[in-house]
């Protein structure tokens, strides 16, 4: 089955009542930027999306400074080492998460991504592991 019909089997379950999680694993992550699998997974999941979370480690005032003008809300009180800023979608917001993602070492910036719809996280990209999650 094509990365297409896998993500629209997923994609169709966003409406259930019950929560399921599905990872997309990439061996090595630094194929996300050289494959274009994050502009693609972004592209395909942000439509269903009415807000976008990012969290940072607080010592990574660059990157934050970076997002800050996207945002429409920042919360430092909440996490002691986190800063978690919100951000609508919008077509400024998104073209910032597909195209300027990345450092210089072809890694992900941020220490997570959410996408949300209605307060709550269905897609989540983190340092913490080498997959995305869909939690549908």
């Amino acid at each position: 089955m094509g990365l297409e019909a896998e993500i629209y089997k997923k994609v169709k379950f966003l409406n259930c009542n019950k929560m399921r999680t599905y990872n997309v694993y990439f061996y090595n992550p630094l194929m996300w930027g050289e494959f274009d699998f994050w502009r693609i997974l972004i592209e395909y999941f942000v439509e269903e999306a009415d807000s976008i979370r990012i969290d940072c480690w607080n010592e990574e005032e660059n990157i934050i400074n970076e997002i800050l003008p996207f945002s429409s809300s920042v919360d430092k009180e909440s996490s002691k080492r986190m800063t978690i800023v919100s951000l609508p979608v919008n077509e400024k917001t998104v073209e910032q998460i597909l195209y300027n993602a990345f450092d210089e070492k072809k890694r992900v910036k941020w220490f997570s991504l959410f996408l949300q719809r209605d307060g709550e996280a269905f897609f989540l990209r983190s340092i913490m592991v080498k997959n995305f999650q869909l939690l549908v």
